[in-house]
């Protein structure tokens, strides 16, 4: 199926910020398994897991339309210093990419292609699930205090 244009490079420009975001979370984690809090490590390597599937479905969606996929860029990173930040880093980079879900989506209607667009945006309720679950951690921090919510987060 011969893809159009616009939607092969959506696509593209999503491979790239998920690239860039399974590279900041592998490292966010390894960062939090330095520090001893385990949960941390296993929620950050979970999201990777997750951006690593949709970097995959965008591949086969590029493929399937007989594009060429050309996103394999890294965009800059924003890894955090500590855990406030990290966190504070992570919302805002999962912000700026369903941003680009919700662009490559409209692109998707006015073009009518609603197979790619049925696949954007089941990836984007994943996105709004990841910004919600690191949310929560920071709303958990807010209520408890960051040394107690740090404590919690060793096993």
């Amino acid at each position: 199926m011969n893809g159009n244009p616009r939607i092969i490079e959506a696509l593209n420009d999503l491979l790239s910020a998920e690239l860039t975001s399974i590279a900041q979370y592998v490292v966010q984690a390894e960062m939090f398994q330095s520090w001893g809090y385990k949960k941390l490590y296993k929620t950050y390597m979970e999201i990777a897991k997750s951006s690593m599937q949709h970097a995959e479905k965008h591949i086969e969606r590029i493929i399937f339309l007989e594009g060429k996929v050309t996103g394999i860029k890294f965009k800059e990173m924003e890894i955090g210093e500590n855990p406030e930040e990290i966190l504070r880093n992570s919302i805002e980079d999962e912000e700026s990419v369903a941003k680009l879900y919700n662009n490559a989506i409209k692109i998707c209607e006015e073009l009518g292609d609603n197979g790619t667009k049925t696949m954007l945006e089941s990836i984007l309720k994943e996105e709004e699930q990841h910004i919600n679950a690191i949310k929560t951690l920071m709303h958990q921090i807010k209520e408890m205090g960051l040394q107690t919510f740090l404590s919690t987060q060793t096993e």
